[in-house]
């Protein structure tokens, strides 16, 4: 009989040391466990990924076919169509390092990811924050741009 509770004494180096009895079988659904998570966690990077390298396709699509750009002339590179290829590029790379961290189990990529992506999240909240802080400023700034054009 095999009792969770039950202790086990070893001797070990001529003294008795305290063990717990070992499991039979949890090594291969331990080993299955973290099969599972490394592929779950590969194909979620691949797919942040692929959003990235979709999000720049569309921006070179916006690029040769939008009219929208012509809007804002002045300052060129707060076109619709340049900031979506900048993000998409920068969310490209960042999600390749989570990629092939996670393929290769490197933890110094995986560390480099999410500490990449915590920056971004933050950019991106400042920016929320500023554009919502200044919401009147950014409306007049393209209703000014609207009538200039």
């Amino acid at each position: 009989m095999n009792f969770p509770h039950l202790v086990i004494w070893t001797l070990v180096n001529n003294s008795l040391q305290l063990r717990s009895p070992r499991r039979r079988g949890s090594g291969r659904m331990n080993r299955s466990c973290v099969r599972c998570l490394k592929h779950l966690v590969v194909s979620l990077h691949f797919l942040c990924w692929l959003c990235g390298a979709f999000v720049v396709a569309f921006g070179e699509f916006q690029m040769m076919h939008s009219s929208f750009a012509s809007l804002v002339t002045t300052f060129w590179p707060i076109y619709p169509a340049n900031t979506l290829v900048v993000t998409g590029a920068i969310v490209t790379c960042v999600c390749y390092l989570g990629v092939l961290g996670g393929m290769q189990e490197n933890r110094c990529m995986l560390i480099t990811f999410y500490v990449l992506l915590f920056i971004l999240m933050l950019v991106e909240l400042a920016m929320a924050c500023v554009f919502f802080v200044y919401n009147k400023e950014v409306e007049e700034f393209c209703t000014c741009m609207q009538e200039v054009c």
